[in-house]
């Protein structure tokens, strides 16, 4: 498997701002590179840039250290554009698993008046850390689980009942697709905002299970929310947001899972679509 190498460590003590060049940091689990600002208990614990999208900004006439864009880790040699949510990179001692592409700025920071850009919303890629290790530059990169960002990338909101398993089962046995999350979350306030944040992390697509369809209104695009014959449609960017109640009895899996990815590819043939039938012991399967 190719192997790259890390090209700069940086670290800031305030978000928002270029980061600076260390000689050695250590990665901690579940938490972020050591004394960092953006290290914590959430997904977005380390930030990661490949060498090559650096340059290609410097060709546009612009002088950058390492950090100029907030990030973490500038890494070379691995093809960074492949790499889709899931995937692992084995960092000198470390590990991270990537968690989100890109991310959305609402605001021009100091990144982006000091650097004339900021390519992080387009190129970064954003991870936790899943093994402790020291990291400095001139250490090996290795991917040792790729997911390809061609796949689908595909999450489930679950509900108190066992429809969000099997919907979660059935999206995972497809072809090319990737289960990148899978979790539950409180209705109302709590709801829309994990609904909004999921859909940060670059998916294709998120299937809410909830009865609370006012919460998922007021998370998705203006203009977006369509009545289907199993619930509600919406996009939020680029991810395309579904609406199941559970408790609808007319409500089938293997129904939804297919009319979802046909209008995630709509050109496809009916065979590429077919969901597989799953036995009756797994994910609440009937």
């Amino acid at each position: 498997m190719k192997r790259g190498s890390i090209v700069a460590v940086c670290r800031s003590d305030r978000k928002g701002i270029p980061k600076r060049s260390i000689k050695k940091g250590r990665l901690v689990q579940s938490h972020g590179l050591e004394f960092d600002a953006h290290a914590g208990s959430w997904h977005r614990q380390v930030s990661v840039l490949d060498i090559g999208d650096i340059r290609e900004m410097e060709a546009k006439g612009l002088t950058l250290r390492p950090g100029a864009f907030g990030e973490n880790l500038v890494i070379g040699g691995i093809e960074t554009s492949d790499l889709g949510l899931g995937s692992r990179l084995k960092l000198g001692e470390a590990e991270i698993e990537i968690t989100q592409i890109g991310k959305v700025c609402h605001d021009r920071c100091a990144i982006y008046y000091s650097a004339g850009d900021c390519i992080m919303p387009r190129r970064g890629l954003f991870a936790e850390v899943r093994a402790d290790g020291a990291v400095r530059a001139g250490d090996p990169v290795e991917v040792v689980h790729r997911v390809p960002r061609r796949h689908l990338q595909v999450a489930v909101l679950k509900g108190e009942g066992r429809a969000g398993d099997d919907i979660a089962a059935r999206l995972q046995a497809g072809e090319d697709i990737h289960l990148a999350w899978s979790g539950s979350s409180a209705a109302g306030e709590v709801q829309q905002r994990t609904i909004r944040e999921l859909c940060g992390r670059g998916l294709d697509l998120l299937v809410v299970v909830s009865s609370d369809a006012h919460a998922f209104s007021r998370s998705v695009d203006p203009g977006t929310e369509v009545a289907c014959p199993n619930g509600l449609r919406g996009r939020v960017a680029k991810t395309l947001v579904a609406l199941v109640d559970e408790d609808d009895p007319a409500f089938d899996a293997d129904i939804l899972c297919s009319e979802l990815l046909a209008e995630l590819h709509p050109g496809a043939t009916p065979g590429v679509l077919t969901m597989p039938t799953l036995a009756p012991t797994v994910a609440g399967a009937q």
